[in-house]
């Protein structure tokens, strides 16, 4: 995780008010299961940093928002790296090889 977190830094330098989308949030793909789950360990890493986010999860929506604060949770995944300086795929999902990200820039 630090490694990851490392990269994110080296490419955005500061991340404090930076806006970061983060495609997954469930511990694995096809569950709403968010325990344990690095994804959020992401954010909650990024959030420290002072990044603000934009989240989506095909399934995990709600209970993610249970322990995931201050975040902005987007229903559709193609829009959230509207606005973002970085986007992550933090948890492998089938749905996200349909991303739409040609239309948003």
């Amino acid at each position: 995780m630090d490694r990851f977190v490392k990269k994110i830094i080296d490419t955005l330098w500061v991340l404090k008010d930076k806006k970061i989308g983060v495609l997954g949030l469930a511990f694995k793909q096809n569950t709403d299961d968010v325990r344990m789950s690095p994804a959020i360990e992401l954010c909650h890493r990024l959030q420290k940093e002072g990044a603000r986010l934009r989240v989506h999860d095909p399934k995990a929506m709600d209970k993610a928002r249970a322990v995931l604060k201050d975040a902005e949770f987007v229903a559709d995944m193609n829009a959230v790296a509207e606005g973002c300086d970085a986007l992550v795929v933090a948890t492998e999902w089938d749905e996200f090889k349909q991303l739409d990200l040609e239309s948003r820039s």
